[in-house]
Formats: structure tokens, C-alpha cells, sequence
């Protein structure tokens, strides 16, 4: 963030709230209220408000990516907050993009291990995010449902749906060997925007991990390779 800011860009690092406090719909608009309150204090902070970029990690990643690709939709903006929640361009680093999918892949993957191992393994490296999952379960338990009771809840929720001409320019950031979000995800993302004919650039880490980008990322060369993908992506748009 201090290294963006140096270079000229406004940061603005916000948060949502958890479950079981709020659903992921909650969540989604929790960040919409950012943007919106951003744009009417845009001079305050001399930013364009034509020009901001969502990012996140990981569950922020998701999130980044439902808010961009859905402004201005009715079932996902706050009803409290008036005005145009579209931005500008949005970053995902390994955060998931298909419900369904990444729902399955964990029940696949981890179907004959006992849940407390599962959960051992995913608190320690959701820790790194700020995330947390309480069971093998963790997806179904935040959405109340699995797949096969509720697609359409999944489908909803599943920045894929989206995909089409207008979504904003992305970058999808991913490794190899992520151990909680499949490098599919970002694929399948990835595949879609490019037949809609949609500006996106996908980044693949070999051999790195989830939130491989949170450990020292002042020497670690894999999170400065990312963040230099990242500065790029940024002045590609400034470029326009």
C-alpha cells in the first residue's frame, strides 16, 4: 500500500463484515458502501471517481470481483446508498469465482479426511487473509446451503455469472499450488471474459500457494513479481 501511495495512487483499505454476522449478499454491499462513499468524497481526497479499482485476496478477491461485475444491481446494492457503484478496473489475488466448482473440488479433495484436519489446515493458512472456516463445510455453512439446495444462491454469488463485454478491465493473480482456491478458478474466469471480448490478464505463480503474496512480501520474489504485475496493470489504465 505505502509503495502504491508513493507512486500517486489513493489507497483506501477497507473492511466488511463476517459471517455469521451478515450473509455474503451483506458482504458485497458492505464494499459497494466503499465505493460509494469513496465517489462522494472524492474531492475530499483528490481522487477521480471515475477511476477507481477494486482489489482483494483471497474471500476480498471474490468480493472485488461480485461488486465490479454487479453495479447498480438491485439485489446486491445497499438500499441506503444512492448513486452509480461501477469502478474503474478490479484485481483479484486467488479469490474464488465459481461457487459450485470450488464447493465440489473441496469435497473432493478432502471428502475422506476428518473435518478437524481439514479445518487445521485451512485456519492456518486463511490466517494469513483474516479469513476464517470452521469445518470441511466452511462454504455451505456461510451460504446456509450446498449447491444441490440452493444453485441459484450459488450461482448468484459466483463472480463467473457475470462475465460479459462491459465488465471492467481485471487482473486475475494466482498460484499453481494453491491449496484452497484451485488456480481453475481464476481459469475458468479467465477463459470467460476473453470470449466476451473483455480486457483481462491472468498471472500464473508456479509452485506458490494461497496467499503466497502475505509472506514477507518485502523479500519474497514470488509477492514482488505480483505486486510489479500489479503496478503495470495500473498504468496500463492510466494509460488510456
Amino acid at each position: 500500500f505505502r509503495h502504491l501511495a508513493n507512486q500517486g495512487h489513493a489507497v483506501m483499505d477497507i473492511d466488511y463484515t463476517l459471517a455469521p454476522h451478515t450473509t455474503v449478499e451483506g458482504m458485497v454491499m458492505d464494499v459497494k458502501r466503499a465505493i460509494l462513499w469513496l465517489k462522494a468524497n472524492a474531492e475530499q481526497f483528490n481522487i477521480n471517481p471515475d477511476r477507481i479499482v477494486m482489489a482483494g485476496q483471497s474471500a476480498g478477491g471474490h468480493l472485488s470481483l461480485l461488486a465490479a461485475y454487479t453495479p447498480n444491481d438491485p439485489t446486491l446494492q445497499p438500499s441506503e446508498n444512492d448513486g452509480d457503484s461501477s469502478v474503474h478496473a478490479v484485481i483479484s489475488y486467488y479469490g474464488p469465482t465459481n461457487l459450485v466448482s470450488l464447493h465440489n473440488d473441496v469435497q473432493a479433495r478432502f471428502g475422506r479426511i476428518t473435518a478437524g484436519q481439514v479445518s487445521r489446515n485451512l485456519q492456518r493458512l486463511l490466517a494469513r487473509t483474516g479469513n476464517q472456516v470452521d469445518s470441511l463445510n466452511g462454504l455451505a455453512a456461510i451460504l446456509g446451503s450446498t449447491p444441490e439446495e440452493a444453485p441459484d444462491l450459488y450461482r448468484r454469488l459466483s463472480p463467473v455469472t457475470y462475465a460479459h463485454a462491459d465488465c471492467p478491465p481485471t487482473l486475475l493473480i494466482h498460484g499453481t499450488d494453491d491449496f484452497l482456491v484451485p488456480p481453475q478458478q481464476a481459469q475458468e474466469l479467465y477463459e470467460a471474459l476473453q470470449r466476451e471480448g473483455t480486457a483481462v490478464a491472468y498471472i500464473l505463480f508456479p509452485h506458490a500457494d494461497h496467499a503466497f503474496d502475505a509472506s514477507v512480501p518485502q523479500i519474497s520474489p514470488s509477492s514482488q513479481t505480483a505486486a510489479y504485475f500489479t503496478e503495470r496493470f495500473l498504468a496500463l489504465l492510466l494509460a488510456e
